[in-house]
């Protein structure tokens, strides 16, 4: 919702009238959406707060990327993975039409009977206003080698 404040030239209207004639108006409006992306899990409704995903050893987890404003052209999220993790897909694209459509990334952790760790996916948009613009999700890895006692 906008709200415009319409006065006379001399900054008052007239004390006996309800009406006033406008003959030209010049308005500046500024847009305050911010660049940025709104990542979500439909199982977890903290995720889009705390961006942590918990993973077994050789198993793989899922998560949503849509972006936080309307961009000005096409717009490319790059998803480079990690040395653990293969994400999939590693780019997404988003235009005018589809920005407020979120998107499945699957994250898939290799077995490499590593202990416990920590992982971060880093995506970094480009194009449509989003050059330069990063969003990051952790990925906890919960190794599942199993210790004999």
């Amino acid at each position: 919702m906008s709200l415009f404040r319409i006065a006379a030239a001399n900054g008052r209207a007239a004390a006996d009238s309800t009406t006033m004639t406008v003959t030209r108006v010049d308005l500046t409006i500024e847009d305050d959406d911010m660049a940025g992306f709104a990542f979500a899990r439909e199982e977890d409704p903290g995720f889009g707060r705390s961006r942590m995903l918990d993973v077994t050893e050789g198993g793989s987890t899922t998560y949503t990327v849509a972006l936080a404003s309307e961009p000005t052209g096409d717009v490319t999220v790059k998803i480079p993975g990690d040395a653990d993790l293969t994400v999939s897909p590693p780019m997404l694209t988003f235009t005018a039409a589809n920005w407020e459509t979120p998107r499945t990334v699957e994250a898939v952790e290799d077995e490499d009977n590593l202990a416990d760790i920590t992982a971060t996916l880093t995506h970094m948009g480009s194009g449509g206003g989003y050059a330069g613009v990063a969003g990051t999700v952790s990925v906890a890895v919960m190794g599942d080698t199993v210790v004999a006692v």
